[in-house]
């Protein structure tokens, strides 16, 4: 894995905390796939389409989210496991909410082609070595 691939997540998440989502697709691939937890009940976003319409979900629901890098790993020659922990606080309550996550990058021709957000790292560990 190049040192390029894993700067790309790393820009790609610093636009994420940005709310910049021109910056955010353009580090994407056309078909990118986003898997969020909620992902069985609502559905994955799909395409550039769909990750504008997750940059306006969170907006709406937790305008100050935000993510912080503990770790950037390699998980094979087209895959990058970030090790996150997010901050927020709850819309009508204010409540500070602090969680670790964990998201799975696939990435086609240096671009993210899917993503997956676990909110079990030793889930998301595990679906980093399998293959």
């Amino acid at each position: 894995m190049s040192r390029q691939t894993l700067e790309h997540v790393r820009n790609a998440l610093q636009a994420l905390n940005d709310g910049d989502v021109d910056l955010y697709v353009s580090h994407c691939t056309r078909d990118v796939r986003l898997e969020s937890p909620v992902a069985a009940v609502e559905g994955a976003y799909e395409g550039r389409r769909g990750i504008r319409r997750l940059f306006g979900d969170v907006r709406d629901a937790i305008p100050d989210f935000r993510v912080e890098i503990e770790r950037l790993d390699s998980a094979g020659p087209d895959r990058v496991l970030a090790l996150l922990h997010g901050s927020a606080s709850g819309r009508v309550s204010g409540a500070p909410l602090d969680f670790a996550l964990a998201n799975l990058y696939e990435l086609a021709q240096g671009k993210i082609s899917r993503v997956r957000v676990f909110v079990d790292r030793d889930e998301a560990k595990a679906a980093a070595n399998a293959r």
